[in-house]
């Protein structure tokens, strides 16, 4: 008896050392990566900065498209690369950048060719590591056979193309993220509340009056319905001039996610008639109106100088009261890219205060730091009074919305000025319901 209790010892030691061993290893086994790679997912955020300041042996290469630009020789591109990345820090350490463009209206069938090309290489994780682009079609002058990179940027979201930069955003050294324009930031993010793109400059359509006109800005907001109906000259008159009356009006006004109008058919038929009834009334004299209609922020340099007089501006108001602003030029990372942390340490540089003053995309609409535009804060040379920054503000408050031009820009412009020529009530009915098709359509395509 005795030697069988010393063997049921012996047998529950060993036992029990078994089952230590057993769970120590299976402890060591869960934090072995899988077969599939770390069992640790790979973070959304990272220390962009600090490990870019970690030296690698030898610098990666960083592949930017660049397409903003109307030379396909590329030369002022060429030399701005050198400026703009040239400056950033850590580069030629951490990383350098190798620049790549796309052909542009001398070579159209070439440039469509490569964009095909360029959007099947980003949807097998393949192509450049950081985009900057813009959209060339809705631009007057650019023939409409002539692609841009991504017509409609939210599909391009929806296709998770790009790399989410939140977790990035959070742990950025030199972007300034509450001082850049909200609203126009918010365009940028996907239907998850992602930003993945991150807009650049922006522009938003404005009338000027010299300050002594007796334009009542009091009389705003007011829905671009309300003001092709008033009985102010002033209102009226900036109400109908122009070639983008409903683009302003009704270009906000759609949802990409639930691919929706949020206007009705019979709605743009009203707008068309209170259009074109206001047009057909004649010229109406306002005096004191230096310029309707203009893109402020190209950049307006009428305003932006020492000797400007001061102005009143009124900013072109939407179908529900506010103001749509355009992404004029906008970057994003590719989502395959090898380098997440060199890409962002790159775009946090351009989008620092710094760099929104100089960079040269800033000919081509406002930077989107909210600082920027006064005396002492210029920007590529032009600035505001104070009385012209402040009523710029102003303005700028009341921008509700941010888009980017693609098709049904396009298509509203085109409704424009069919509208304009239409010579019977039917006629108009008929245009207003084939434009209304077609932008369905547009963006059931998306």
């Amino acid at each position: 008896m005795k030697q069988n209790r010393i063997l049921q010892r012996s047998l529950c030691t060993m036992f029990l050392l078994l089952a230590c061993f057993w769970l120590a290893a299976c402890q060591t086994g869960s934090r072995e990566p899988s077969a599939g790679g770390s069992s640790q997912p790979r973070p959304e955020k990272s220390e962009a900065a600090s490990r870019v300041e970690a030296t690698p042996e030898k610098p990666v290469e960083i592949t930017v498209l660049l397409d903003y630009y109307y030379d396909s020789a590329g030369e002022g591109a060429s030399k701005e690369a050198k400026e703009l990345f040239g400056g950033i820090p850590g580069y030629g350490e951490a990383f350098t950048v190798k620049i790549q463009r796309l052909p542009f209206l001398d070579n159209i069938e070439g440039r469509n060719g490569q964009i095909e090309q360029l959007r099947m290489e980003m949807m097998q994780d393949k192509g450049p590591d950081i985009v900057i682009t813009r959209n060339y079609s809705t631009v007057p002058g650019v023939q409409m056979d002539f692609s841009d990179l991504f017509p409609i940027p939210q599909s391009a979201m929806k296709q998770r193309l790009f790399l989410p930069l939140d977790g990035y955003i959070a742990n950025a050294q030199y972007m300034e993220w509450d001082k850049l324009l909200p609203k126009v930031m918010e365009a940028g993010k996907d239907g998850e509340g992602r930003q993945v793109l991150l807009p650049l400059v922006y522009s938003f359509r404005a009338s000027l009056f010299e300050s002594e006109s007796g334009m009542d800005q009091q009389a705003f907001p007011m829905t671009r319905g309300q003001m092709l109906e008033s009985e102010d000259p002033y209102i009226k008159g900036i109400a109908s001039d122009g070639w983008c009356v409903f683009a302003d009006a009704l270009c906000g006004l759609v949802d990409y996610e639930t691919e929706e109008l949020n206007f009705t058919q019979q709605e743009l038929l009203d707008l068309a008639k209170r259009l074109k009834t206001a047009r057909e009334q004649g010229a109406i004299d306002c005096p004191g109106l230096v310029e309707s209609g203009i893109e402020f922020g190209v950049p307006y340099r009428q305003i932006g100088v020492k000797e400007s007089p001061d102005y009143v501006l009124i900013p072109s108001y939407h179908q529900e009261g506010g103001v749509t602003a355009y992404i004029s030029v906008y970057a994003a990372i590719n989502r395959s890219t090898q380098h997440p942390d060199q890409c962002f340490a790159i775009l946090d540089w351009l989008l620092s205060k710094e760099s929104q003053r100089t960079a040269g995309w800033n000919d081509l609409g406002l930077p989107v730091h909210i600082d920027l535009g006064l005396h002492g804060e210029s920007v590529r040379g032009w600035y505001l009074s104070d009385w012209n920054f402040a009523q710029f503000v102003s303005a700028r408050d009341q921008i509700d919305k941010a888009v980017f031009r693609g098709p049904l820009y396009t298509e509203m412009l085109d409704l424009n000025d069919k509208v304009l020529r239409a010579e019977s009530d039917a006629e108009l009915e008929k245009l207003v319901h084939d434009s209304y098709a077609r932008m369905r359509m547009i963006l059931a395509e998306s």
